[in-house]
């Protein structure tokens, strides 16, 4: 085996072993909703999804707007998918 096939090899091993990892690591994080009381009493819903591994991950924190829009509806991602 030549040393660009054995780099190509190594490169695709890596690219398919990460994929694994993250869909896994993403296919299993929990999530739970949240229910709170704001500091002027209206009734607030959050969800909460945390890691399943202990080494350290970033925070995301999306803060919807309150432009009449709910928490059950779709927002558009592109090429026909949506983000929820």
């Amino acid at each position: 085996m030549t040393m660009l096939a054995r780099g190509c090899l190594l490169i695709a091993l890596l690219i398919a072993w990460t994929t694994l990892i993250a869909a896994a690591a993403h296919a299993q994080a929990p999530t739970v909703e949240i229910t709170f009381t704001s500091h002027d009493g209206y009734p607030m819903l959050g969800k909460l999804t945390t890691p399943t591994t202990d080494r350290l991950h970033p925070v995301v924190i999306y803060v919807q707007t309150a432009e009449g829009a709910t928490v059950d509806m779709k927002r558009p991602l592109g090429s026909n998918r949506t983000f929820n």
